[in-house]
């Protein structure tokens, strides 16, 4: 069975999506039905819902919406990674909440459009650690300067399961240089950091740009005996509807969940 584990839906009308206005191709209504028809295509039987950076007010209500969609007949969605903030004294609460609800996979705190801080803070590293032993993820998507902090993140709660994003949003035009490659080898080390999105948008000059970052990623998460394949198979995210223009469209990863 192929899961995309990185499915987005959009409704304009149920929800509110601030970073939208920014993003004009992305600014209408992405439905569950229309993901369906090329998703089927693909080989796809089932998928996870990832947040969408809704509006704070609209979290909960994301995940009640697609958890609803999820009982339609002939819908893909089998769970939900749920928006969260962690760097609020609420968070215990929602987790509580959370856990509660089988739709709920895990969650994610989008933080490449934050300030670098936002995961340093003594609160938001106390409610990840919250995370240990709940059978929830923690999705880490961030840019390749911040790789360390998610490393330190992953070092911090040795028992959460944490997942990184676009492949560490590379920067494909400087060849996925400094930083990328070093902290993409630094966080590969780290067992609890067991899976990776492979698809990622960047801003693409060539689809052959694609040749080295793929190489160095497979040898990055390959690293030490455990390693072997692991980190490679099962798990592999469309990221729809963000990659539908395909390897070379110029839409920018980094301001986008």
């Amino acid at each position: 069975m192929i899961i995309d584990t990185h499915l987005h839906l959009i409704d304009l009308s149920a929800l509110r999506y601030p970073w939208l206005s920014r993003e004009p191709a992305l600014n209408r209504d992405f439905p569950h039905a229309e993901y369906a028809i090329q998703a089927r295509r693909a080989g796809i039987e089932a998928a996870l819902h990832m947040e969408v950076d809704v509006d704070e007010a609209d979290i909960q209500a994301e995940t009640s919406h697609v958890k609803a969609q999820s009982l339609e007949k002939g819908s893909l969605l089998r769970g939900a990674i749920a928006s969260c903030r962690p760097e609020e004294a609420g968070f215990a609460a929602y987790l509580e909440r959370q856990q509660a609800d089988p739709f709920v996979k895990g969650f994610r705190r989008v933080l490449h459009v934050m300030p670098d801080e936002l995961s340093d803070s003594a609160l938001f590293r106390e409610n990840i650690e919250r995370l240990a032993g709940t059978g929830l993820t923690f999705d880490l998507v961030v840019l390749p300067h911040q790789i360390p902090r998610a490393v330190a993140l992953a070092d911090l709660a040795p028992d959460v399961q944490f997942v990184l994003d676009h492949c560490g949003v590379p920067d494909i035009k400087a060849s996925a240089e400094h930083p990328w490659r070093e902290h993409m080898t630094e966080i590969a080390r780290r067992p609890n950091v067991l899976r990776c999105r492979r698809l990622c948008r960047c801003r693409l000059m060539d689809r052959r740009d694609l040749a080295p970052l793929c190489r160095a990623h497979d040898r990055h998460f390959r690293l030490g005996p455990r390693r072997v394949g692991q980190r490679l198979a099962g798990v592999h995210a469309w990221r729809w509807p963000c990659d539908l223009g395909g390897g070379d469209a110029c839409v920018d990863c980094g301001s986008q969940p």
